[in-house]
């Protein structure tokens, strides 16, 4: 092994203590001569970069490409990892191919470490037979009623999202803001339970999500008799499940899993779904593939989208018409130019100002961003500080939101913070996000609350996938103040007004999705601070997360018949 090559990865803090003692270990389950190659340096970068998000290391980038690309290293200081990958097909007990069980699985030009390979798998086998499952018949009642519930000519697309939930195995549901992705299944499968019996179950990866989906439930009329739920996936999949074998846990009793905000469910969470389903259940999935991935391995929405592709034989449905955004709205637009990286255009938008819906402004001087974040923050929670009950209060404060991509340093949301208490003088509204899972109390992480001082003493109310709840200081688990969030801390939150603050300078973690994300979150008026060229950076910079779940998807070839096609009552 190039003990060398790997202390130099340190010295780099490319790796730490764990990533060098897995090579190291490796190398010694290899045997007396030790692992072959650059296999101990391949291990200890995979694990590094699992940290990152990728699920695997893909064998067609050099060292010094990933070394610069993925971690930032000068190509300076990469040079001497320039050299093409000297890695075995196979070498046991540590190198297996695909199907075969050791630690590390080369799959052609990808190296995995086993769990997530056989997680990937595992997602790819489920999801390609439930999309050959031929599309059932509805009965002509719920045909009739999913036709007039869709009537008009720029319903076409929801019209099609709504007949996949409704008739198919598998229905990939995919747009932007404001074209109806969550509406229009859960309002196809609410009026469906007035034809048919069945046991929806609804999920998302967070509290806030799960909020959403019950409204949209309500909203569409759907029965209160117990035969729809809506939880968390955590929830839902009754994670964490400690000291019970995975083989024993019972399938979910559900006809249809509708799953939202699939751009935030990380590989190996798809794959504890996959494995609870019945083989007869219906699985929806929606989201918007270019937002930001989860925080876990695996941006395996995406890759679940361009692996099965689109047109008549593909179970993905693209919503392209903007109800939100009708008319070319300022804040659409921009979302578009920036999802199409166009640096041009969305400069453009951003100067024209977007037909009234955005602003524009250059960052202020750091010694001058609190005063000026605090004039803001006072004018848009005025509300809040006026508010005579917490119910009003909450309210009041999902309107508005100041959002940035970092934790720490003079743009980010520690400092924010620290500059915002100072209104705490001003009212009795504090604003505070949940950052613990606490199931017993129906408390989870991303929900958000205020805290709110009475007569009758202090309570933290606290809107939660099941509704707002009223919770006793003591009782409430790990939570932050919430002056300010991080975009990824946004995710699957909407508000009415949004101010995005860019840091002063290009980092890595400036991406186009995680612009994206943050300019979607606001529905009707979005505020920008940033410069431009950290702006240009932003939007030139994509996420790219090494995998492979596309690929193995589209092996496959053609996955299905068109939904509702032959003999049923209705076609796309």
């Amino acid at each position: 092994m190039n003990g060398v090559e790997l202390e130099r990865l340190r010295q780099l803090q490319v790796i730490g203590a764990f990533d060098a003692g897995w090579a190291r270990l490796l190398n010694r389950q290899a045997g007396p001569e030790g692992a072959p190659g650059d296999l101990p340096v391949a291990a200890a970068l995979l694990t590094a970069l699992r940290r990152r998000g990728h699920t695997c290391l893909d064998l067609r980038r050099t060292a010094a490409e990933v070394l610069c690309e993925e971690f930032g290293i000068a190509p300076r200081e990469a040079a001497d990892f320039s050299k093409d990958w000297t890695i075995p097909e196979r070498w046991l007990p540590i190198l297996g191919r695909p199907g075969e069980v050791a630690p590390l699985i080369r799959d052609g030009p990808r190296l995995f470490l086993q769990r997530l390979w056989a997680a990937q798998e595992e997602v790819a086998l489920a999801l390609l037979s439930r999309a050959a499952i031929p599309p059932r018949n509805l009965t002509p009642e719920w045909a009739r009623a999913i036709h007039a519930g869709w009537a008009k000519p720029e319903e076409e697309q929801q019209r099609s999202a709504a007949i996949s939930a409704a008739t198919c195995g598998l229905t990939i549901v995919t747009g932007g803001p404001g074209t109806g992705k969550t509406s229009c299944v859960v309002r196809a499968l609410a009026v469906g339970m007035a034809y048919e019996a069945m046991r929806v179950a609804a999920a998302a990866p967070t509290g806030k999500a799960v909020a959403r989906l019950k409204d949209a439930w309500r909203r569409a009329g759907g029965p209160d008799d117990g035969r729809m739920v809506a939880a968390t996936l955590h929830r839902l999949l009754g994670l964490p499940r400690m000291g019970r074998e995975r083989w024993r846990e019972p399938l979910l009793p559900w006809d249809v899993v509708v799953v939202d905000e699939m751009s935030m469910v990380d590989l190996e969470l798809m794959a504890e779904l996959t494995r609870r389903l019945e083989p007869s259940t219906r699985l929806v999935l929606v989201g918007d593939p270019d937002q930001l991935a989860s925080v876990e391995p695996g941006g395996i929405f995406r890759e679940i989208c361009d692996g099965f592709g689109g047109g008549e034989k593909s179970p993905r449905i693209q919503l392209t018409h903007a109800f939100r955004f009708a008319g070319g709205g300022g804040i659409g637009r921009l979302a578009a130019a920036i999802r199409e990286g166009d640096v041009t255009a969305v400069l453009e938008v951003l100067e024209e100002g977007g037909g009234g819906a955005i602003v524009w402004r250059r960052l202020p001087p750091k010694n001058e961003l609190g005063s000026r974040l605090r004039a803001r923050v006072r004018s848009a929670w005025s509300g809040v500080w006026s508010a005579e009950t917490a119910e009003t209060a909450l309210a009041e404060l999902q309107r508005f939101r100041v959002l940035t991509p970092h934790r720490i340093g003079p743009w980010g949301v520690d400092r924010m913070t620290e500059d915002l208490s100072g209104l705490l003088r001003e009212g009795r509204g504090v604003p505070f996000i949940v950052v613990e899972n606490d199931a017993a109390r129906g408390l989870y992480n991303g929900d958000g609350g205020v805290w709110w001082r009475s007569s009758e003493g202090e309570v933290a109310l606290v809107e939660t996938g099941e509704g707002i709840r009223e919770v006793a200081p003591a009782c409430l688990p790990a939570w932050e103040p919430a002056w300010a969030l991080t975009v990824h801390k946004s995710q699957g939150s909407e508000y009415e007004e949004v101010l995005l603050v860019l840091p002063d300078r290009d980092s890595p973690i400036l991406t186009r999705e995680l612009l994206y994300t943050g300019v979607t979150r606001a529905r009707r008026r979005l505020e920008i601070w940033a410069e431009p060229d950290v702006l240009a950076a932003t939007i030139r910079r994509p996420t790219i997360r090494a995998g492979g779940l596309d690929d193995r998807i589209r092996s496959r070839g053609p996955q299905r018949a068109a939904c509702g096609s032959g003999s049923g009552p209705l076609s796309r």
